[in-house]
């Protein structure tokens, strides 16, 4: 059998699922599904049952985050970031010429990272297929979702059974995203499927393909050299194109593993109202059919009065009213707040970290107040501030502080001031997470107020 490698495509800013959401910290990083973890994560599990190594293509700036969820949920893959978005072609050009340099013969299957299929068994049943296919006709092979309704969200796939398949069907088209009367006409045939962008193909058929279909992307690739530490240089010249539009609605060949378990494309805020129902129990007076999400630890009782259908998501410095359907409008939304160049499309109140994350509960002109989780084995850089003091209070875990050089230990209820000036680090050293909360007091309260020392995620 020849070797294997599983893809994760994890991009995009989910502009839809705002206030959620955002550029820093896009929908693929948040529990859409209602699992109690990351759609990421969903998707590692999901791929680890095929027993493959992995390889998340993410953009540069949520490397951090992608390396922190994947220490914090025991996860093992290795994380390329692109330093700028080129859609799905580049990232699947550059999965191929990985796979390419690690071995010629291998096979790859690319995945995304905002897909829910809870059902797993059929998901690992259906990719183990593909992957024999993808090898054993050296073609390119594609996962057909059955589809239960006529979805106006998704393209499909024409199909055309094939009697030397014993397990799949061909591609004779694929479809763009339909209007309702197309959709039900397409569903009424009983040949068509979802298409979920999901491929598997040898290493050296695709490389064939993209230099035929895209050469000047390909030929831009194969300049990265083996560390690639010129990304950067390449990625900046690369078209922006879809892997769809520019290989495979150009190439003929292409088989299809149907599959017909549970799966969702979690686009929209309609979607997760779908797939997890609302997320909060609300009250309803004179009104029915709306939901309320909210991403506040402490939610709120929501109450709709003489309303109907509509979706009401919380977080903390951003809320959003809208009646179900109206999801695409939030485009625009996005567009209005991008000219504002408002904080709110950009970044949440928290942040993920190598070490771990922080929260920003407060933040005043005279105080801000944080909670912070230290993962297990993780330190803060050894760093000092000019401009405020700090004061922490353990809450849960142990650790080992460091002020000036000297090292103390400390546990749940100590509390530690730090100067301004003072040199200071904390350390995890256990195997469970240690929270604290830090009240800054002083003239600034800025991100950039940090000299480093030392630091052993390079940020010296």
């Amino acid at each position: 059998m020849a070797p294997r490698l599983a893809g994760i495509l994890c991009g995009g800013n989910g502009t839809r699922l705002w206030p959620l959401s955002r550029e820093k910290f896009p929908k693929q990083f948040h529990d859409l599904a209602g699992t109690g973890q990351p759609l990421l994560i969903d998707t590692l599990s999901r791929v680890e049952l095929l027993k493959l190594p992995m390889v998340i293509i993410t953009g540069a700036q949520h490397g951090d985050s992608t390396k922190t969820m994947l220490s914090r949920f025991n996860k093992t893959a290795t994380v390329v970031g692109e330093p700028v978005a080129r859609d799905t072609a580049a990232a699947v050009a550059l999965l191929t010429l990985i796979a390419l340099r690690q071995n010629p013969d291998t096979v790859v299957g690319s995945f995304h990272a905002d897909h829910v299929m809870k059902d797993t068994e059929a998901f690992r049943e259906a990719a183990e297929i593909a992957y024999e296919l993808a090898e054993q006709k050296q073609t390119v092979v594609t996962i057909a979702i059955t589809p239960t309704f006529p979805s106006t969200a998704y393209g499909y796939l024409d199909l055309l059974a094939d009697p030397e398949l014993v397990t799949g069907k061909r591609v004779a088209r694929f479809i763009e995203k339909p209007d309702l009367t197309k959709a039900e006409a397409l569903i009424a045939t009983g040949n068509v499927a979802w298409n979920a962008g999901m491929f598997f193909f040898p290493a050296k058929v695709m490389a064939e393909h993209f230099a035929t279909h895209l050469p000047e992307l390909w030929s831009k690739i194969n300049e990265l050299d083996a560390e690639l530490t010129n990304l950067s240089d390449i990625f900046a010249e690369l078209p922006k194109i879809a892997i769809d539009f520019g290989i495979m609605e150009k190439i003929s060949g292409i088989l299809a593993v149907p599959y017909a378990g549970d799966w969702a494309d979690v686009g929209s805020w309609e979607d997760v109202v779908l797939k997890r129902g609302a997320a909060t129990p609300i009250v309803e007076v004179d009104g029915s059919g709306s939901s309320y999400i909210s991403v506040i630890p402490q939610t709120k009782r929501a109450v709709f009065l003489g309303v109907d259908n509509l979706i009401a998501v919380d977080t903390p410095d951003a809320l959003l009213i809208m009646r179900k359907g109206s999801g695409q409008g939030l485009k625009k939304v996005v567009e209005h707040l991008r000219t504002e160049q408002a904080p709110e499309l950009k970044e949440h109140t928290f942040e993920e970290r190598p070490w771990g994350r922080f929260e920003v509960l407060l933040n005043t002109e005279n105080f801000k107040s944080k909670r912070l989780l230290l993962l297990p084995g993780k330190q803060l850089s050894y760093q000092r501030h000019k401009h405020r003091t700090e004061n922490w209070t353990i809450t849960r875990g142990e650790g080992m502080v460091t002020l000036n050089d000297a090292e103390s230990s400390v546990k749940a209820g100590d509390h530690i001031t730090i100067t301004a000036g003072t040199k200071h680090r904390l350390k995890n050293h256990t195997n469970e997470p240690l929270e604290f909360i830090e009240v800054q007091t002083g003239t600034y309260f800025g991100e950039d107020d940090i000299e480093r020392f030392a630091d052993e995620y390079g940020r010296v």
